[in-house]
């Protein structure tokens, strides 16, 4: 085994599962926990779990941060929605 062959990361790039992604979506958008969780037809408790896995996982502490990733990764992407 290669030294430092488990310490290397795979992407500096959080990894957001699909529903997770779809819930940073509806933050950029001005949706509440509440809206998502209609929306998405879960339980608000569930919106509010995917949105604190979000932050966690982007090491924000913000909706507004979260808005901004999405922004962000929108425009590098190259994608209009």
């Amino acid at each position: 085994m290669r030294p430092g062959l488990l310490c290397e990361p795979v992407s500096a790039e959080p990894r957001l599962t699909g529903r997770e992604l779809e819930v940073a979506e509806l933050i950029a958008g001005g949706l509440t926990n509440r809206a998502i969780a209609g929306r998405l037809s879960v339980a608000p408790r569930t919106a509010e779990a995917h949105v604190e896995n979000i932050r966690r996982k982007l090491g924000v502490r913000s909706r507004a941060k979260i808005e901004a990733w999405v922004t962000e990764h929108r425009l590098g992407r190259g994608a209009a929605r």
